[in-house]
């Protein structure tokens, strides 16, 4: 027993664990000849490859790949996650992917879809607006609709936050929760509800003029 606490004692201080290496880059110099770096000695360090749209009037997707810790992956490893947050007025989004094994985030993920996919959610035409009346296409993998309120500078005044969202961000709310006393709003005034199919509104809609045309053919 005595000769198997040693063995173990002296593998803890001297066995030498094997870290993991990924890619660190970001932006125009995320080529194909970056070197690997060896992550932080950590069980929980993935290697992590993601593209970002920039917010802002071209929106202009931006590479990064680093070590990265797993709680911030947003999905299972080697599972590529897209997160969206479109407001009308702004929009970003991003597609990361984590894993485990050396070098693994070498290649550069595409950009998020910003085709309309058919949803629609209620928006604001800006922050300051108090009375939402907009609405905004959803793009991409987006399928929820949001809205929110913040408290503005001044205590008199709020920002309300409406648009489309991916659905990972609404069930991430609960987890979110610690942090909104930073962020200065609460996460109990979010809601999430499914984004209506407005094509597949259209097509329902034909439905009363196709069933007249047809029995008007037929009397």
């Amino acid at each position: 027993m005595k000769l198997i606490l040693t063995l173990s004692l002296i593998c803890t201080l001297f066995c030498s664990v094997e870290m993991l290496q990924c890619f660190n880059c970001s932006g125009a110099d995320c080529g194909t000849n970056q070197p690997l770096v060896t992550c932080p000695d950590s069980l929980n360090t993935t290697c992590l490859t993601a593209t970002v749209t920039i917010p802002g009037p071209i929106n202009t997707p931006l590479t990064i790949k680093a070590c990265s810790p797993i709680s911030i992956c947003g999905g299972p490893l080697n599972s590529e996650t897209t997160v969206s947050v479109n407001l009308g007025f702004i929009t970003s989004a991003y597609k990361m992917l984590c894993c485990n094994t050396d070098g693994c985030n070498k290649n550069t993920l595409s950009a998020p879809s910003s085709q309309a996919n058919g949803r629609q959610c209620p928006s604001c035409s800006s922050p300051q607006d108090t009375v939402c009346n907009s609405t905004v296409a959803c793009l991409g993998v987006e399928d929820k609709c949001f809205s929110t309120m913040k408290p503005g500078s001044i205590s008199s005044t709020t920002v309300n936050l409406q648009g489309c969202t991916t659905s990972n961000v609404c069930n991430a709310i609960d987890q979110l929760r610690p942090l909104a006393t930073i962020a200065n709003f609460s996460t109990e005034n979010v809601t999430c509800k499914t984004a209506p199919n407005t094509a597949w509104s259209i097509r329902l809609s034909l439905v009363p003029l196709l069933l007249g045309l047809t029995i008007s053919k037929l009397i």
